[in-house]
């Protein structure tokens, strides 16, 4: 028992060996060894004197609570510290994303405050063309690539 206890003490003291978690256990394992042992210690003072083996069993009940307390504490912390990096890397990430879509509804905006005055140009095109005469489509006619055609005028056969 002595030696698993006295190996485990050097797996703490050993930085490389295992990490801050497995450190931990490793007391945890530790303090239970410690612990079964100091049980059986109480049950022989219980044979010899049983106000002997109640303060013992108040001081060993006080000192369980305090341990797991702080192992509780010891384990709690490095789970909040891997959760406030996770929370850290979501918050980074929503940021991102909420500067891209407030990027994308200015442009947005911007092509909608275009289209109407394209639409407003396009209308008063419309009345001005209708003022001197020339009937407007009833639409605009699409948009036709003519760099290309030969405009049959002017080809002679």
């Amino acid at each position: 028992m002595e030696a698993v206890i006295k190996d485990l003490g050097r797996k703490l003291k050993d930085d490389s060996s295992v990490e801050y978690i497995a450190k931990a256990r490793v007391l945890c394992s530790k303090y239970a060894l410690t612990d079964m042992c100091f049980t059986k210690f109480i049950a022989l003072f219980g044979i010899i004197d049983s106000k002997v083996e109640g303060i013992l069993e108040a001081i060993h009940n006080n000192h369980a609570v305090l341990f797991k307390e702080l192992a509780e504490i010891v384990l709690y912390k490095q789970f909040s510290v891997e959760e406030k990096e996770h929370a850290q890397l979501i918050k980074t990430r929503l940021k991102m994303y909420q500067s891209e879509m407030a990027r994308l509804r200015r442009h947005r905006d911007s092509c909608v405050e275009e289209i109407a005055e394209l639409s407003l140009l396009n209308q008063r095109l419309y009345e001005h063309m209708a003022k001197f005469g020339r009937n407007p489509p009833s639409s605009p006619a699409p948009f036709q690539n003519t760099a290309n055609k030969t405009p049959e005028k002017n080809v002679k056969v």
